[in-house]
């Protein structure tokens, strides 16, 4: 008899350590098929038979969930495509509903899907021609993330125009002709976001990108010194204090991490060196494979 009692509670104790990993597995299974279907907005229109406002809210209310639960926790690209075609959904089921316009662009923005964000921003300026926010959002991936100059200028000119635009957007327009007038506007629209982030993600998403304007604000007060001297004595600097030799101080990194000599000689952000150097190597990459 007691041989089976043994057993039986060897057997439950078994069963109690491994609970906790049985609901770990069964909450990560529901977690993967909640995003089994994507949403199609013309889809959901057709299947709302009239009540497309309400599932509209019901799926901004999941869109906003799920970036919650993923965000910086899962580095699959599947959610984040989920979560670009809900925001267009929503968009597409409620166009005049600026709110899902408005931190849609800006959560896809956030998790780096830049051209959903800009689709985003792109559809509410067609459906809500009162609105300016979302043409001059357009207009800022431009500059910031698609390094388009020129479209940028034609987006924040069209929000320019929009009634009830603040004036900075006409001056951060017409700042875009020079880099240091295109940053200063960048800046102002970054701390304009800030004051309305709904999220911690999009706060820390929107203060990294505002540390890099920054960093290259700086940068850019010592690069053309620092190139000259490379073409001169055909060395670089030894390290970046000997910026002070040159005349220029060398101020904390708005980056916060290590100042070092780039490779074209130039001192920068040891972050911002392995990016320019990924850059390049990305460019060299296209100019072997491009068709001749």
């Amino acid at each position: 008899m007691w041989q089976k009692l043994v057993v039986a509670l060897s057997g439950a104790m078994v069963a109690w350590a491994a609970q906790p990993e049985a609901d770990r597995t069964r909450h990560e299974r529901q977690i993967d098929t909640a995003l089994l279907f994507l949403p199609r907005g013309d889809t959901m229109r057709v299947a709302a038979s009239g009540f497309h406002e309400p599932l509209a809210s019901l799926l901004w209310v999941r869109a906003v969930i799920t970036f919650g639960e993923r965000y910086d926790t899962d580095a699959s690209e599947e959610w984040r495509e989920w979560l670009a075609g809900a925001v267009l959904a929503v968009n597409t089921l409620d166009p005049r509903w600026r709110t899902a316009y408005h931190y849609g662009g800006g959560l896809l923005r956030s998790v780096g899907a830049i051209d959903a964000a800009s689709a985003v921003f792109e559809r509410c300026s067609e459906a809500v021609p009162t609105d300016g926010w979302c043409p001059f959002s357009r207009g800022m991936n431009a500059y910031l993330y698609e390094k388009d100059r020129e479209l940028a200028v034609k987006w924040m000119h069209m929000a320019a125009e929009r009634p009830g635009a603040p004036g900075w957007w006409s001056a951060a327009a017409a700042g875009m002709v020079s880099e240091s007038g295109a940053r200063e506007g960048a800046l102002a629209y970054i701390d304009a976001q800030l004051a309305e982030a709904a999220t911690e993600a999009e706060i820390h998403y929107l203060e990294r990108q505002k540390r890099r304007i920054l960093h290259d604000q700086v940068v850019d007060q010592w690069a053309e010194a620092c190139r000259q001297h490379y073409r001169d004595t055909g060395a670089r600097l030894p390290a970046p204090e000997a910026l002070l030799g040159l005349g220029f101080a060398l101020p904390e990194n708005p980056r916060g991490d290590a100042w070092v000599v780039g490779r074209d000689g130039v001192v920068r952000s040891e972050r911002a060196e392995v990016e320019r150097r990924g850059e390049a190597v990305g460019d060299e990459r296209a100019l072997v494979v491009a068709p001749r």
